[in-house]
């Protein structure tokens, strides 16, 4: 099978994230009628440690883990 490495999948979760990130203060935005830098303040910046530490465990975790094949 194909392993991918430490950094296609710290940069696939961390696309995956901002794409969640993205739509998600768009929508707050639009909802709320805050502007950016507010919603950035309220519904990313809290977020991004502990999202950055999912990120980092998922990543260790997922070499540990062995699907079959």
């Amino acid at each position: 099978g194909y392993e991918k490495s430490y950094v296609q999948k710290f940069i696939a979760c961390l696309l995956g994230t901002i794409i969640c990130y993205t739509i998600g203060t768009a929508w707050f935005m639009y909802v709320m009628k805050f502007d950016l830098m507010t919603s950035l303040t309220m519904c990313v910046i809290p977020f991004l440690p502990v999202d950055g530490i999912k990120i980092i465990l998922s990543i260790l975790f997922s070499q540990k883990i062995k699907l079959p094949e």
